[in-house]
């Protein structure tokens, strides 16, 4: 399962990217539709919990991000300065991963935190580099609000999940 979803996460990851890069904003929630199935049949309440609260931390941090202007999303509300559909997605897949492919972090409830304060300001970079959002010129105020938002939200998100899961 761990395997089927990391592949499954990271296809949707790439169509919602580059699905946005070209006007194509449905793109990447029709293609998380496998990977969201999956998880779900495996953790049905936890994985409902676990992405309803993802769905709300991605509105907050991904709107904190265009709202300030360190962040304008393609195919957003309010010209770009809210996170779309596609980018709210996203947030979901990344925290169904813990049920899965992420679950091996959970052992240090630490260690989810950290990755993702030092991993995320990847991803963004490489979403705008392909294209589906734009950042400012100056990024190194982009890229800490990134690491803090992502860094708090995991914590969140993490304490949903039962120590016993995956």
């Amino acid at each position: 399962m761990a395997i089927a979803y990391a592949l499954l996460w990271q296809l949707a990851w790439f169509a919602a990217i580059l699905g946005a890069a070209q006007d194509l904003p449905w793109l990447g929630p029709v293609a998380a539709l496998p990977a969201l199935v999956l998880a779900y049949r495996r953790h049905p309440g936890v994985s409902l919990r676990l992405g309803i609260l993802a769905l709300c931390l991605g509105w907050l941090v991904d709107g904190l991000l265009g709202l300030s202007g360190l962040a304008v999303f393609r195919a957003g509300p309010l010209d770009g300065h809210l996170p779309p559909p596609w980018m709210l997605t996203l947030w979901v897949l990344y925290a169904l991963a813990f049920l899965s492919s992420l679950g091996w972090t959970l052992k240090f409830r630490w260690l989810p935190p950290l990755l993702a304060a030092l991993s995320a300001p990847g991803a963004y970079l490489g979403g705008a580099a392909l294209g589906a959002l734009v950042l400012p010129a100056d990024r190194v105020l982009t890229i800490l609000a990134i690491a803090v938002g992502y860094g708090l939200a995991t914590a969140l998100l993490i304490r949903l999940i039962p120590k016993a899961s995956p």
